[in-house]
């Protein structure tokens, strides 16, 4: 007799036809991981409060909203690129 097999792995295959979303799912998870662990990396060679130069690269994320959809993992990095350096530094869970 054989053990049965796991249908949960097999419906999550990045591969299935019924998912083609998955991957680019995927890359954005995998996107969004890497910008926290950038973050949390940089945390110790950076001020606490965050410098008014990188405060006001806010204004990139400023404007309107697109009318389309926008890749999710360019969303990421806009959010990494122009949002990490303007937060307050912190890890911790006091703040």
């Amino acid at each position: 007799m054989s053990a049965p097999s796991n249908p949960s792995a097999q419906s999550n295959s990045s591969t299935s036809p019924e998912r083609p979303e998955l991957p680019m799912r995927i890359a954005a998870i995998k996107q969004a991981a890497q910008s926290a662990a950038e973050y949390l990396q940089g945390l110790d060679s950076r001020p606490v409060a965050p410098r008014p130069e990188s405060v006001a690269a806010l204004r990139a994320l400023c404007g309107p909203l697109p009318e389309a959809s926008t890749d999710a993992e360019e969303v990421i990095r806009s959010l990494h690129e122009f949002g990490a350096p303007a937060t307050l530094a912190s890890a911790g869970g006091r703040l």
